[in-house]
């Protein structure tokens, strides 16, 4: 036996695990335990030959069989994994039981996993911490880390983040890989410890050290972020790509971001593309909405709202929340799906169950017009209430509406005004016309032309088409302002050239009557022309009167 182990560790010796192997059958065959436990494991893990568990097995079994606990818990290891053997989490803790009886740490150790995951027994956190203490107690670093974590989760014991840390610490101190995450975790957290991104960065590079992927995608994002470390994308990718190359698809998601963004490396749809693939094939649910958005955009790939409709039900049936909102948006405008308003207002009451704002005004819109179901003012008022008590600026200026009109609630232009006010305040053009046109005519608030010129004038300078005309009724009157025809004049072309078929009237008028502008009647004439055709009644008259002089 002893001359197996010389072999297999190099003491001595040239290492050769086949001659190793040899000196260990020999001893076997004598019946020696030890012995018997190493072919085992020689088997199961595939050491100079090709893992083989049902060998494995035959080994492990006979050893237990002469009460060695290591192999006994070897067994039971393989029970519990189905390795060899069908899946039996009851003879496991069977095995177990027999070897931490004999003290074995790493028994204790799994009869504390076997009650803290519930495997083939009621899920019973005082009993697993009792494991786990024995074999923390025994100097067994897993354990003391599970039992940390315990303490980080409050299981079977007080939430109690200094005793998890000092339970870290042991386990660190050991060596133990595991133990540096956490402990990166509790300082980027500030869990039982003031946050410090630089002690974080530190146990996650031990950890890294070990080659552990957790540890490598984790120091990609802080050199991504700049937590603990300066920012730096091209440390951040060589991160990312080595927790790809060990599995970690989350990776593969954050180097579509980085050429997504262009951090590091030039902006690159096609690998974003590439990367996002090969995320999205891993399960990343986030994976799917990006790849989702790509096809929407037509970024590194041909325009497709089919594919991205599909791919946004897979990343909504994976928990993605905000795939509900555009989902919605599709099937209110048939974008990849058929269009279906009910479809539509089911999606948006999703999303907006999960707190995005966008839905929760869209899904206000559609109570308010009565698409996708039955016309409820009431649940639509609640709803503008709700985006607008966020400070949502749509939802504010809706409010003023539903004030203004009594919908869902009592007509009130004292409250109208206000939420009109505060959408004005957020440079919302519609608000600020809205208080315009009351102050122009005096309704809900004291009549004021400079007021209404002030309130035009902002929504002007936003190019709203309405209040560039008002403004200039305005300047043509006087009101509010100093009378200026020339103005007047302009704002109504400006308007005219947008459609409105009142300012194309107004701007034949000036160029019938020489208001602001030279005379010029075929221009009067083309002016009116255009505002009749839009059902302008005294467009109309004035173009059969002109035409008839003309």
């Amino acid at each position: 036996y002893h001359k197996g182990v010389q072999y297999e560790k190099g003491q001595g010796v040239v290492k050769d695990l086949n001659q190793a192997r040899s000196y260990y059958e020999q001893a076997a065959n004598m019946g020696y335990a030890r012995a018997l436990n190493k072919l085992g494991t020689i088997y199961y893990k595939g050491l100079g030959v090709p893992k083989n568990y049902t060998q494995a097995r035959s080994y492990f079994e006979q050893a237990a069989a002469k009460n060695m606990p290591l192999a006994q818990y070897n067994l039971g290891e393989m029970y519990l994994k189905g390795e060899g053997v069908s899946k039996d989490p009851v003879r496991a803790r069977e095995l177990f039981e027999l070897a931490q009886a004999k003290d074995l740490a790493l028994a204790k150790y799994a009869l504390g996993r076997i009650y803290h995951q519930g495997l083939g027994v009621k899920k019973n956190y005082a009993k697993a911490r009792d494991y786990y203490e024995m074999a923390a107690d025994k100097g067994l670093a897993r354990a003391q880390h599970a039992l940390g974590g315990m303490y980080v989760k409050g299981l079977g014991v007080k939430k109690d983040y200094q005793r998890a840390r000092g339970l870290y610490e042991m386990a660190s101190e050991q060596g133990y890989t595991r133990a540096y995450l956490s402990l990166g975790s509790m300082y980027a957290k500030g869990r039982g410890v003031k946050k410090d991104y630089k002690r974080a960065f530190a146990y996650y590079e031990m950890a890294a050290a070990k080659n552990n992927p957790h540890a490598n995608y984790i120091l990609g994002v802080m050199y991504l972020k700049g937590r603990g470390v300066k920012v730096d994308y091209k440390q951040a990718r060589r991160y990312f790509e080595l927790a790809a190359s060990q599995g970690i698809a989350r990776a593969y998601f954050s180097l579509g971001g980085l050429y997504l963004k262009g951090r590091g490396v030039g902006v690159d749809y096609k690998r974003v593309h590439e990367y996002y693939e090969l995320a999205a094939d891993q399960g990343v649910a986030r994976a799917y909405f990006s790849l989702a958005s790509l096809y929407i955009k037509g970024r590194g790939v041909k325009k497709d709202y089919k594919q991205a409709h599909a791919l946004l039900v897979k990343a909504a049936s994976n928990g993605v929340k905000k795939a509900y909102y555009i989902l919605g948006v599709m099937a209110l405008k048939g974008r990849g799906c058929q269009r279906n308003e009910f479809k539509a207002r089911e999606m948006f009451a999703k999303s907006a169950a999960s707190g995005d704002l966008r839905a929760v005004f869209q899904l206000a819109v559609m109570y308010e017009k009565g698409r996708g179901g039955v016309q409820d003012y009431a649940k639509a008022f609640e709803l503008y209430h709700r985006a607008a008590s966020k400070g949502r600026v749509k939802a504010l200026y809706k409010m003023g509406i539903m004030y203004e009109k009594g919908f869902g609630v009592q007509p009130n232009l004292g409250q109208a005004r206000k939420y009109y006010e505060f959408a004005a305040a957020k440079g919302l053009a519609q608000a600020q016309f809205k208080l315009g046109t009351m102050y122009e005519k005096g309704y809900g608030v004291q009549h004021n032309f400079y007021q209404a010129f002030t309130y035009y004038n902002q929504a002007a300078a936003k190019d709203h088409t309405k209040a560039i005309y008002r403004l200039g009724l305005l300047y043509e009157n006087g009101y509010g302002v100093q009378q200026n025809y020339q103005l007047a004049s302009k704002c109504y072309a400006r308007s005219a050239t947008k459609g409105l078929a009142q300012a194309q009237y107004k701007l034949g008028y000036c160029f019938d009557r020489g208001l602001g502008v030279p005379p010029d009647y075929y221009k009067a004439m083309d002016w009116y022309q255009k505002a009749c055709a839009k059902g302008e009644n005294r467009a109309c008259r004035a173009y059969q009167k002109i035409s008839r002089q003309y």
